[in-house]
């Protein structure tokens, strides 16, 4: 049998040691250790390159999660971070002063960096009057972008794009006038990409956006409404039919500026 007082040593000791596990001191970072903050800057911003490589498929809140880590790391690496992410920002009400979304009212310092935005268009209606509104908020902005994109996706607003007889529709036609014929250069946007509204007949899509077919115009009263061709008086832009293969719902407008396609062509 153990004797008493070898039991009282033998819970000194657990006691004792459960005590040193509850009180055990926390490991101090070393100056020498792998952290990222010792690293020196220069080094540092060779990693954010690397960090910020082209997102692809990536959404923008994945891609700057990074710049969450700290603040000091958000002020040295949020210029490479802008400059690569592609943005995607709803539009879902035509009410207020402005139309462009939050995130571009940051300051001009920021919103300089971004390179490629795109604006879903997901009110229920084609307002052509609201999105000229949005076009020209763009265009006095901060921004500096290589590619613009306006894409409408919400199903009510592409219903009449949608219908065998999309180029009679009223909205519809102001749509495609604007862009082809009204849409104003815009110096801080180098190209704009207008990926096809739900458009499936290919005829239909050449009279809304092809820069060499003819349009619809109607005419006459109200009691007696004629119908004809006409050509398209085209804007200051290079319009481009992007085809994606067969299916016109896959295709897409370009407008890029004179100057660029000349130098492109150049190299």
């Amino acid at each position: 049998m153990l004797h008493p007082a070898d039991l009282a040593v033998g819970a000194v000791i657990v006691g004792y040691g459960m005590w040193r596990r509850c009180h055990r001191r926390p490991k101090t970072i070393e100056i020498d250790m792998p952290y990222l903050l010792n690293v020196p800057a220069e080094i540092r911003l060779l990693i954010y390159e690397f960090v910020f490589n082209e997102p692809d498929q990536q959404s923008a809140s994945s891609f700057l999660r990074p710049l969450l880590t700290c603040q000091q790391i958000y002020h040295e690496a949020y210029r490479y971070a802008f400059l690569r992410s592609r943005f995607v920002l709803p539009v879902d009400s035509p009410a207020g002063p402005f139309l462009s979304p939050h995130i571009l009212r940051l300051p001009s310092s920021k919103l300089s960096y971004l390179r490629y935005l795109e604006i879903t268009w997901s009110c229920t209606f084609c307002n052509i009057h609201e999105i000229s509104r949005l076009f020209v908020e763009l265009s006095r902005g901060p921004l500096r972008l290589d590619q613009f994109t306006f894409s409408i996706r919400l199903p009510a607003c592409k219903n009449p794009f949608c219908s065998k007889l999309a180029p009679v529709y009223r909205e519809t036609r102001e749509f495609g006038r604007y862009v082809m014929e009204e849409l104003p250069l815009m110096d801080n946007v180098q190209k704009i990409v207008i990926p096809s509204p739900g458009i499936s007949i290919k005829k239909s899509y050449q009279m809304l956006f092809a820069p060499n077919k003819p349009c619809l115009k109607l005419g006459g009263s109200a009691d007696a409404p004629t119908i004809r061709l006409s050509a398209k008086k085209l804007g200051n832009w290079r319009y481009t039919v992007i085809r994606d293969g067969t299916d016109v719902r896959r295709w897409k407008l370009e407008l890029t500026h004179y100057q660029e396609t000349k130098k492109k062509r150049a190299t």
